[in-house]
């Protein structure tokens, strides 16, 4: 065990159950961002509809023009990143960037309203940018405070890796605690070179690995900071081209006289750094995918609870042992959650599973049999057709999985996912994806990675839809559920 006669930092102390350690490892940004992106789009249409009453009543052809302006502006603001978290660079960059989407807005929207012979509209938009500008600003700080004051408090963290000396991970760390708002913390660093590198838990200094897979695959890692001198930071590519397959946030201490491709340079008290790989998919587009999840998740639970209960009454009365199984799944970066199913096996079968490895008929580190002995005969039935899947809406309303997704796996199965398949870990778990409607458990493991993999780096709504509509008569079908 390596051991730092200076370091100065403490993890903040540990809540007293298991489940608030969970609770205390969530990211809450991403939620936050998704309902005030909705928030923002019904607001943009009552303050427009506000500004235009002011000025003058709008004719019918009017109207038409305005409503256009909506998606417009929302897009404006997602481009110019709007609805970004901005950890450490918070509510002067978000201001900033809010100015710049509304200029080019009214100034699209006017040059708009002037081809289209409907000037008088122009003084209404004028109006409604300086509307927005003052709801913006306030909102945005309101809910910036509250994120800071969550964050403080130890919820809403990043788990940060740095590569680098041990004296720059303390004094990396030691930042990080001055400012508590960013809600960033160092829990892991890389010490030596590339090709004899330790990485070792932080503060304790406990050794994890010598590589940086492993320790993604053991720890919960949200963003790696290399923090290394220029004339080194040529030599950290691999680490960078690991995090990019990985779908992992990774970024560089600026030094002067080294270049990368950075797709975003921030300032972090004081401190240059630069964003060179991160989630491939449009902020915007995730947004749109979470107030899916949201709307159709509480839509189904509302439709489908007489179902749930009827389903609960009788695997109550089929069998000894609770309604729910309860089990720890590997989200977004490894991060744990518990999944909830209607149980589809006597009690304690996860306990028996040593005893039935020999019968996998799947290969890979999951166990699939198609005749499984510890399946009860209503588990059967409702494998078949998915319906012990139901609790899994809440996973989704709660935000740990997606209604579209990679399926999450037992956190004993996600530790041995290796190479380009981790790059699966970084979009939420899903209810259905492309397994579900190829076959599930008749195709192989690697095949079913590949497919995870063919989700993530080419992922669209218009993906989700289809996929969504292919679940229904592959559920149906009962072709590979068991």
């Amino acid at each position: 065990m390596l051991r730092s006669k200076s370091a100065k930092v403490v993890r903040p102390a540990r809540f007293g159950t298991e489940a608030l350690e969970l609770f205390n490892m969530r990211s809450y940004s991403s939620e936050w961002m998704v309902g005030l992106s909705w928030v923002d789009q019904v607001s943009t249409a009552l303050l427009l509809a506000v500004a235009c009453n002011v000025v003058h009543p709008v004719r019918t052809r009017e109207v038409l023009v305005l409503l256009l302006i909506v998606p417009w502006w929302h897009f404006l603001h997602s481009y110019f990143g709007f609805y970004r978290s901005y950890r450490v660079e918070g509510i002067s960059r978000v201001v900033s960037s809010t100015f710049t989407a509304t200029s080019l807005g009214f100034s699209s929207a006017a040059l708009a309203l002037w081809l289209l012979n409907c000037r008088e509209l122009i003084i209404a938009i004028g109006l409604f940018s300086l509307l927005w500008l003052l709801y913006a600003v306030c909102l945005r700080t309101s809910a910036y405070a509250v994120l800071h004051h969550l964050r403080r408090r130890g919820l809403d963290q990043h788990q940060v890796c740095v590569i680098g000396s041990l004296d720059q991970a303390e004094e990396i760390a030691e930042r990080f605690q001055r400012f508590p708002e960013w809600g960033l913390r160092v829990s892991a660093v890389g010490l030596g070179s590339p090709e004899n590198r330790i990485y070792v838990t932080f503060p304790d200094t406990n050794e994890i690995s010598h590589s940086l897979e492993e320790v993604l695959k053991r720890e919960v890692i949200d963003e790696l900071l290399i923090a290394k001198p220029a004339d080194d930071l040529a030599k950290e590519f691999d680490a960078i081209e690991l995090c990019r397959s990985h779908g992992l946030q990774c970024r560089l201490q600026f030094s002067p006289g080294f270049e990368a491709p950075a797709q975003r340079v921030e300032n972090v008290d004081g401190k240059v750094v630069m964003t060179v790989s991160g989630l491939p998919h449009k902020l915007a587009s995730r947004i749109l995918k979470r107030g899916m999840d949201i709307i159709l998740s509480a839509t189904l639970l509302i439709l489908v609870s007489p179902i749930m209960l009827c389903i609960a009454i009788l695997v109550k009365l089929s069998s000894p042992g609770p309604i729910l199984f309860r089990q720890l799944r590997a989200g977004v970066h490894g991060r744990r959650f518990e999944m909830f199913k209607f149980r589809t096996m006597v009690d304690g079968a996860e306990s028996l599973l040593h005893s039935v490895a020999a019968r996998n008929s799947m290969g890979g580190p999951t166990f699939k049999d198609p005749n499984d002995l510890r399946i009860t005969p209503l588990g059967r039935i409702l494998r078949r057709l998915s319906l012990d899947e139901f609790p899994q809406l809440w996973n989704i309303l709660r935000g740990e999985m997606s209604l579209v997704g990679p399926r999450p796996l037992p956190l004993h199965e996600a530790t041995v996912i290796q190479g380009t398949f981790r790059r699966r870990f970084s979009m939420r778990p899903g209810l259905t994806c492309y397994w579900q409607v190829a076959g599930r458990s008749n195709i192989s493991f690697e095949k079913w990675m590949q497919l995870d993999i063919e989700y993530v780096d080419h992922w669209t709504l218009g993906t989700d839809m289809v996929l969504l509509l292919r679940t229904i008569p592959a559920v149906l079908s009962g072709r590979g559920a068991y």
